[in-house]
């Protein structure tokens, strides 16, 4: 069983009723996958994200996601749970953007986000170009399995 958190920053600007059931549908079932056992997911405006990857990252700019892990949770009783959990920040502007300009749906563009965002939880990154290769694959993998294909 996973636990997934779906929050937005502007309570005003949600995700359509049938892009959040697929997103949350989806994403419920790669973490299961991937031993990903908490996630969440805060849809955020640019200049939240900007400033998000200006705190973490050191680049002054917006960018489409982060992704922030952690593989130990310390409980109440202060014991140590070694849990998998992440939070993932995707701007839904940028998202909405990269999909009129990759012709994809908004939905497609989501979960190529979401699965990316993913894979760094699980410890992947893209530091040089065969990390990227190794990543792009496993991405590619794990679209194909919720039925998203060629969004490469």
């Amino acid at each position: 069983m996973v636990d997934l958190y779906i929050k937005h920053e502007d309570e005003d600007n949600h995700l359509p009723i049938d892009v959040e059931k697929t997103l949350v549908k989806k994403t419920s079932f790669l973490m299961e996958k991937l031993g990903v056992e908490k996630l969440t997911i805060f849809f955020c405006e640019v200049e939240t994200i900007k400033n998000l990857n200006k705190d973490f990252r050191n680049q002054d700019k917006p960018t489409d996601i982060l992704s922030f892990n952690n593989s130990s949770e310390i409980d109440n009783a202060g014991d140590i749970d070694e849990s998998n959990f992440g939070e993932l920040a995707v701007c839904l502007e940028i998202c909405k953007k990269q999909a009129l300009e990759y012709q994809l749906l908004f939905i497609e563009e989501l979960m190529r986000l979401v699965v990316h965002g993913l894979v760094h939880i699980t410890g992947k990154d893209h530091q040089n170009d065969e990390d990227e290769q190794v990543m792009l694959a496993q991405e590619i993998q794990l679209l194909d399995l919720i039925e998203f294909k060629d969004l490469y």
